[in-house]
């Protein structure tokens, strides 16, 4: 699994970020941008030659990011 990399700001590279959005209700708009999950400041993409750079996640970082990891664990073997 990889995940794309952005530029903070303030921490540099990253590539944990999280959607933000601004509602316009005057056009009846929503605008999405990409902010840094850690101290909110708006984030731009890491490119390469016009594409844009990702980067290899350890098998941990998937188990996180797929927040398998949260809430009780449950046993549903059969006996």
């Amino acid at each position: 699994m990889f995940a794309q990399i952005f530029r903070c700001p303030k921490h540099g590279e990253v590539w944990h970020t999280e959607i933000a959005e601004d509602i316009d209700t005057e056009n009846d708009d929503i605008y999405a941008y990409r902010v840094c999950s850690s101290c909110y400041s708006d984030v731009t993409e890491v490119r390469h030659e016009g594409s844009p750079v990702f980067h290899p996640l350890t098998d941990e970082e998937v188990f996180w990011e797929q927040e398998v990891g949260w809430g009780e664990e449950s046993d549903e073997r059969c006996e």
